[in-house]
C-alpha cells in the first residue's frame, strides 16, 4: 500500500501489508497501529495534513508506478538501491509468527 498525501501535503509513504501486518524502514508492526501511528506523527509535522491509503497490488514498482507517482526509477540513482533494500529485508528476518501476532507480543 501507499500512503498518498492529498494535494498540497507532502510526506508520502509505501509499505508492505497483507492487512494485519505491516513492514516498512521500521521493520514489523501491526497494521492497524501503523496507519494510526503513522497519521499521528506525520500531522504532527504538518498540522492538518490528509492523504489516503492506495492499494498497490499487481501495480508497485511499475514503468506505470514510477510514472504516476513521480518516482525516480532504480537505475536512476547514483547507485541502484534495490540491492541494498533487498540486504536490509534479509537483516530484518522473517516476520512475527501467527502466535506472536494473537498475543500482541510485537509493536
Amino acid at each position: 500500500m501507499m500512503i498518498v498525501p492529498d494535494r498540497g501535503f507532502r510526506g508520502g509513504h509505501v509499505i508492505a501489508t497483507d492487512g494485519t501486518l505491516a513492514f516498512d524502514y521500521h521493520g514489523f508492526s501491526s497494521h492497524p497501529r501503523f496507519i494510526v501511528r503513522y497519521w499521528r506523527k506525520i500531522r504532527a509535522y504538518f498540522p492538518g495534513w490528509r492523504g489516503s491509503l492506495v492499494d498497490l497490488s499487481g501495480e508497485f514498482w511499475t514503468e506505470a508506478w514510477f510514472s504516476r507517482y513521480q518516482y525516480r526509477q532504480p537505475h536512476q540513482f547514483l547507485a541502484d538501491p534495490t540491492e541494498r533494500a533487498l540486504r536490509f529485508i534479509r537483516q530484518i528476518g522473517q516476520p512475527p509468527s501467527i502466535a506472536d501476532r494473537n498475543r500482541g507480543a510485537f509493536l
